[in-house]
């Protein structure tokens, strides 16, 4: 399997690619401008001494255009000049002067060049290289042609020693690019290496871990604070499914012990036939009221994992709160408790939500209400409705609940005192106010109690 590379690598030879692109970019623009400044010198150069060698020549005309000493005269006047070459023949290619270390086949001078005009020429010779310039010049009653050249050894000894400096630098200068690059590189990430080592520490004994958001650059930040959020679902459900685990142990333990108890106390000696079966009655019982308990918990798990995926309908909630008058009220009448319906507005009072949650949140504070009423009391369901929400409240009279009891009851098995002992609903799993906590916060609502004057509230928002 092939090695995959590291970001820093990446990232790292990126940058020495893009460094040594721009270095020889850099390094062939200083090469041709070094190239062009010495042919533009040279060519300045040679027009300079074009010029020279024309003022020689029209005052050697002056005294004699005939003069048999013509190279004579060229000669002295060049002294000082060494690095010129000069060669000075008849458009019949006869030699008057030639300086002695010009090599120029007399094949490549053009006679036929127009007065005056200077030419550029380049030739080659065995290792010499030279830069030259033809023009044909008036010497007294005939032209003559003039060709001058510079050796252009040195100039291409010096382009190639400069050529080779600029490359060892280039490298060079890629090669500290590529070090800085790097180092650049590791300290840009730093801030996932933290992140990195922030991550190693979250365990399921340790979600409270969270990345480091506040001294990371921009780009990271909003990576970091979405690894948060992801840790605080994460650590919310685990302490959720946590919970779930502990209270079913919780709960589960004493129906168990009981169960294995009441068992083995039967089975211990030879029983009667009625004995048997009031124990397995018993059994029974128990198991239907633990049955009842996984049902309410699984309902509950269930609920707190919907908040999103809710099936939305029109719910008219006077016409559910007098269904569930009808389903309770034989059992209203039977403790002598009187039921009443009343809408604080006019028209129809209807919201968008689950039905069968919103139906099971409201019968489970009817029955709540129902189980500590007292004989001969009153339960009461107020819907509202105003242009900022709309609230359903279940009202009951008896005890009041202590205050610093309010903020437990909608924890999952807690039960109060003021249950009516005689009531057939006295016995419970503790978990219906909780899941009706649940299935309004699911609904984006709200649950208030409140306890005062003989009467306790339970209102939905």
């Amino acid at each position: 399997m092939r090695r995959k590379l590291s970001l820093t690598a990446r990232l790292t030879l990126f940058y020495i690619s893009s460094s040594c692109l721009v270095l020889l970019v850099f390094s062939w623009v200083i090469t041709i401008a070094v190239q062009h400044h010495f042919s533009l010198q040279d060519q300045q150069n040679l027009q300079g001494k074009l010029q020279l060698v024309s003022n020689i020549l029209s005052k050697v005309t002056a005294h004699n255009s005939k003069d048999p000493k013509l190279a004579e005269y060229l000669r002295s006047a060049l002294v000082g000049h060494e690095d010129l070459q000069v060669l000075i023949l008849t458009p019949q290619k006869f030699v008057i002067y030639r300086s002695a270390k010009l090599s120029l086949p007399l094949d490549l001078v053009d006679t036929k060049i127009k007065m005056g005009i200077g030419k550029p020429m380049q030739w080659t010779v065995g290792s010499q290289h030279f830069l030259g310039l033809i023009a044909a010049l008036e010497h007294g009653d005939h032209a003559i042609i003039v060709i001058l050249a510079y050796n252009q050894n040195n100039h291409r000894q010096f382009k190639l020693s400069f050529t080779k400096t600029l490359v060892f630098f280039t490298l060079i200068a890629a090669l500290i690019s590529g070090l800085l690059a790097w180092f650049v590189t590791r300290r840009g990430l730093l801030p996932l290496y933290l992140i990195k080592d922030q991550a190693l520490k979250v365990t399921a004994n340790q979600l409270d871990q969270r990345m480091p958001d506040e001294d990371v650059p921009i780009e990271i930040s909003g990576l970091a604070v979405a690894l948060n959020q992801m840790l605080d679902r994460l650590e919310d459900a685990f302490t959720r499914l946590t919970q779930f685990s502990n209270e079913i142990a919780h709960e589960l333990r004493t129906p168990v012990s009981n169960l294995m108890t009441q068992t083995q106390v039967v089975l211990s000696k030879p029983r009667d036939l009625a004995t048997y079966r009031g124990v397995l009655e018993s059994n029974v019982e128990e198991y239907q009221r633990m049955t009842s308990m996984l049902s309410d918990m699984l309902f509950l798990a269930k609920t707190e994992q919907t908040t999103n995926v809710l099936k939305g309908a029109v719910i008219n909630l006077p016409d559910e709160a007098a269904n569930l008058f009808e389903f309770y009220d034989a059992l209203a009448e039977e403790r002598k408790i009187s039921l009443k319906l009343s809408a604080n507005c006019s028209g129809k009072v209807e919201i968008i939500g689950d039905a069968s949650m919103i139906r099971r949140a409201m019968s489970n504070l009817l029955s709540n209400a129902i189980n500590h009423t007292p004989a001969q009391g009153t339960i009461e369901i107020v819907i509202n409705k105003t242009l900022q929400y709309t609230s359903l409240s279940v009202i009951n009279s008896g005890l009041e609940i202590p205050p610093s009891v309010l903020p437990h009851l909608f924890e999952r098995f807690y039960t109060t005192a003021n249950a009516d002992r005689n009531s057939a609903l006295e016995v419970g799993t503790g978990l219906g106010l909780a899941i009706t906590e649940a299935i309004i916060k699911a609904h984006q609502g709200e649950i208030v109690v409140t306890s005062k004057a003989g009467f306790t509230c339970f209102q939905l928002i």
